[in-house]
């Protein structure tokens, strides 16, 4: 963008531009067509990746909210620093286990592990994963007013949570961590499971010894755990992890609870569990029936999929709401975040879903000063088709504009589906399909180039 200051001209990226202004009274201003604002902090970007805003934070690093420039796929990125890891014995070793044991599993009701790697220089290790913004199942239980959710909402849960763990059981693995923080939810309402970080692939182990220390959060350990049995079988642990989040879900408190680590030990080996007295019968049954402290008792996956309250009809109610869906803060700020306008880009990783914007769209030709309102353009999704080809151009019936459009047909001869700002000179023999460029990089003599196409009516609009 070109500042005039003076009598000469600067170029500044440090400004945006709104592609119609407004009046007090929220009416269109024909008259200022272009709205300047400051544009705030630049985003930061690692690889390929635009960071955003802090997801959540742990001991050894932080989960950030993110976007993928080539895909325009919002994703989630753990990033650890190796100092920290180091400094506990393997740690690193750990975080490695991890990615390998995620990259494994493909299932819909796991989270999916999407790019991994190591900058020496900022001595950071990044796991990246796929955005599930819904929430998780503790929000969900934080957000309840009695702290616990309606029956048929438990029932939809938990039966997903019982494929989740079917799948990575069939897989060997062993997740050894389930509970409410390590369940998420997509904004489609599917269950991914999260967190394999203490996980174990069991084909891979040789001494079964190391399953039979706790490494998961104390409430959810079994009592073979708790009491440092020597025999035991290790997929039960998730199972007992299960009941525990069943129990919390449908009561709305923990099944077994102490004021220190002793105490709380000691409860889970009694194993003395207090229902309600209006409790379903069925679900008492499941509970009991997963809550048992000999583990060759306890129910298997089948039992529990075959069981009465998971298979019969539930009266209907009204779930407790997930989180509401957010845009991507940088480029919100890069491309505009009017209360009027709609700016989300990349949610879930469907192909199917498709974000609009409802602001006006400017399309601007070299050599002129004419700017043409095309609203309703709507953006499409990551997946959508990179078609070069000139009879995609659809332009209204307007013989002025259409004039206008062929006297420009040189600039409008390479149109891709992205968001580029980052300008390069051109190449020879370059594939205009290629993946763009990484965003908000722009060149210091070099203008951005952002186009949009609307999958409905196969307009394209350049805003260069």
């Amino acid at each position: 963008m070109e500042v005039e200051e003076g009598n000469y001209l600067q170029y500044n990226s440090n400004f945006i531009m709104n592609s119609l202004a407004r009046d007090n009274n929220g009416q269109e201003n024909l008259d200022d067509e272009i709205q300047y604002r400051d544009r705030g902090v630049q985003p930061k970007l690692i690889k390929n990746y635009i960071l955003g805003d802090v997801l959540g934070e742990g001991a050894y690093g932080k989960v950030k909210d993110a976007m993928c420039s080539f895909t325009q796929k919002r994703v989630a990125i753990k990033i650890l620093k190796r100092v920290r890891l180091k400094k506990i014995p393997g740690g690193e070793a750990s975080v490695l286990k991890e990615i390998s044991i995620t990259k494994k599993l493909h299932n819909k009701h796991i989270v999916k592990l999407i790019d991994h790697f190591i900058i020496e220089e900022k001595g950071k290790l990044y796991i990246v994963y796929e955005y599930v913004g819904g929430g998780t199942l503790q929000q969900l239980l934080e957000h309840s007013p009695k702290g616990k959710l309606p029956m048929a909402q438990c029932q939809f849960i938990f039966k997903q949570l019982t494929d989740a763990i079917e799948y990575i059981h069939s897989q060997k693995i062993l997740h050894r961590d389930i509970k409410p923080d390590n369940i998420l939810f997509t904004h489609g309402n599917v269950l991914k499971l999260s967190d394999f970080g203490v996980s174990e692939d069991s084909s891979q182990i040789e001494d079964f010894e190391c399953l039979s220390r706790s490494y998961g959060s104390p409430a959810f350990q079994p009592p073979e755990l708790t009491q440092f049995q020597q025999t035991f079988s290790p997929f039960k642990i998730d199972i007992w992890a299960m009941g525990v989040t069943l129990y919390l879900m449908t009561i709305g408190k923990f099944p077994f609870s102490g004021t220190n680590m002793y105490t709380l030990f000691e409860n889970i080996s009694k194993c003395n569990i207090v229902f309600p007295t209006d409790i379903d019968k069925d679900l008492q049954s499941l509970i009991k029936g997963i809550l048992q402290v000999d583990h060759n008792q306890r129910f298997t996956l089948e039992q529990i999929k075959s069981h009465p309250w998971c298979l019969k009809e539930l009266p209907t109610e009204e779930f407790v709401p997930l989180l509401p869906e957010t845009k991507f803060l940088p480029l919100e700020m890069a491309y505009g975040g009017d209360e009027e306008e709609e700016l989300i880009f990349g949610y879930e990783n469907d192909p199917d879903q498709i974000s609009s914007i409802s602001h006006s769209t400017i399309v601007k030709h070299n050599n002129s000063n004419h700017f043409y309102h095309d609203k309703n353009i709507t953006l499409s999704s990551s997946s959508s088709s990179l078609n070069d080809s000139k009879d995609d151009i659809v332009v209204p019936n307007n013989s002025n504009i259409i004039n206008e459009l062929q006297s420009s047909s040189d600039e409008l001869s390479n149109h891709q589906l992205n968001v580029n700002t980052q300008a390069q000179p051109p190449q020879q023999n370059q594939d205009p399909r290629s993946s763009p460029q990484p965003p908000l990089r722009n060149s210091s003599n070099r203008r951005p180039k952002i186009t949009f196409e609307s999958p409905v009516d196969k307009n394209k609009c350049i805003v260069q």
